[in-house]
């Protein structure tokens, strides 16, 4: 998804309802600057950018951890 406002909106959406029907995952995103996406770091850099966004992206949502009372 884009990094605008839409698909930040949008990012946040599907990661809470995936996340709710796969708890055990972790749900991860990489920053991009404003109005650029995947495709557009592609064509106008070298390809070690996106190595570079996936060592740096944020989680999302993370494994829930079970209650242990």
């Amino acid at each position: 998804m884009d990094s605008d406002k839409a698909g930040r909106k949008a990012n946040k959406t599907i990661s809470k309802k995936l996340h709710e029907l796969l708890p055990n995952i972790i749900i991860s995103k990489v920053n991009t600057q404003d109005e650029e996406d995947i495709d557009s770091l592609l064509q106008g850099h070298k390809s070690e950018i996106l190595n570079h966004l996936i060592e740096e992206r944020q989680a999302i949502c993370q494994v829930k951890e079970p209650n242990n009372k």
